[in-house]
């Protein structure tokens, strides 16, 4: 089964693979290799890429298991997810980070 809903976005906005592949700039065998799940771990600029072509959001696509993180590569990826809100709003978010990551580790 495939981890990513990459073929369900495609076919919601009625474009074939090949046609996903030309405007996104990648081979068609990349792609049918990302929706089949023989690639496990597509890059993340192919990722945005697809998430920019699509115009879905990238985690809706590519869901994301974050007990598969260490600790400190879950902090890393959430802090650089809210790096471009201002401080106030990103002070409050931090927050809740750390709420989560204890939630989520037990810690």
């Amino acid at each position: 089964m495939c981890r990513n809903k990459l073929r369900y976005y495609r076919t919601q906005a009625d474009m074939s693979q090949r046609a996903l592949a030309k405007a996104s700039r990648l081979c068609h065998q990349t792609l049918v290799k990302i929706e089949t799940g023989q690639t496990k771990k597509p890059s993340d600029q192919t990722k945005r890429i697809l998430s920019n072509v699509l115009n879905i959001p990238l985690e809706k696509i590519f869901p994301v298991n974050y007990k598969s993180f260490t600790r400190t590569e879950l902090k890393k990826k959430l802090i650089d997810f809210f790096s471009d809100i201002d401080l106030e709003e990103r002070e409050r978010v931090f927050r809740l980070i750390g709420v989560f990551i204890k939630e989520t580790y037990g810690e």
